[in-house]
C-alpha cells in the first residue's frame, strides 16, 4: 500500500513537472499568444505535437537563454545528487564500520562474561576448601583444647 502511494506520489510529481515544463516551452515559444491559455493539457500537448519544424527552432535568442538555464539546471541537480550519492556511501561506510565494532563489542562481552562466570566457579570451589580446611582446622583446635582442658582437670 505504501510502495502504491509513493509510486502515485512520483507519477502526481512528474505530471506537475511535465505540465510546468510543456507551459514554459508554450511561453518561449510564443504559443500561449495564441489564445491556448485556458485550454486543456491534451490540447496543449496536440498543439506542441502537430507545430511546424519553424516553430522547433531555437535560434530565439529566449529560447536558446531558457535552453541554458535549464541545461544548468539540470547540471546543478546532478552535482546535488552526485553529493547526495556520496554521502550515502559515507554514510554507508559509517553504518559498517560501527556494525563491526558492535559485532566485536558483542563477542568481548561474551568472552568477558565467560571469564567472570569461570572466576566465580574458582572463587566458589576456593572457597568450598577452604571452608572444609577451616572447619577440619577448627576440629583439630577444638579435640586439642579439650584434651588440654581434661588434663588440666585430672
Amino acid at each position: 500500500m505504501i510502495h502504491c502511494r509513493v509510486i502515485y506520489q512520483r507519477m502526481m510529481s512528474r505530471l506537475s513537472l511535465s505540465r510546468r515544463l510543456s507551459t514554459n516551452f508554450m511561453r518561449s515559444s510564443n504559443i500561449l499568444l495564441r489564445g491556448f491559455e485556458d485550454t486543456s493539457w491534451d490540447d496543449k500537448c496536440a498543439c506542441l505535437l502537430h507545430d511546424s519544424e519553424e516553430l522547433w527552432s531555437y535560434n530565439d535568442s529566449s529560447t536558446s537563454k531558457y535552453i541554458s538555464a535549464l541545461e544548468e539546471e539540470v547540471e546543478t541537480l546532478r552535482n546535488s545528487l552526485d553529493k547526495l550519492q556520496s554521502k550515502i556511501r559515507v554514510g554507508l561506510e559509517i553504518e559498517n564500520h560501527l556494525k563491526k565494532k558492535v559485532l566485536d563489542l558483542e563477542k568481548k562481552q561474551v568472552l568477558w562474561y565467560k571469564i567472570v562466570m569461570e572466576g566465580v566457579k574458582e572463587l566458589h570451589r576456593c572457597h568450598s576448601l577452604y571452608r572444609v580446611q577451616i572447619k577440619s582446622l577448627l576440629s583439630e583446635e577444638r579435640s586439642h583444647i579439650k584434651s588440654v582442658i581434661d588434663m588440666a582437670e585430672e
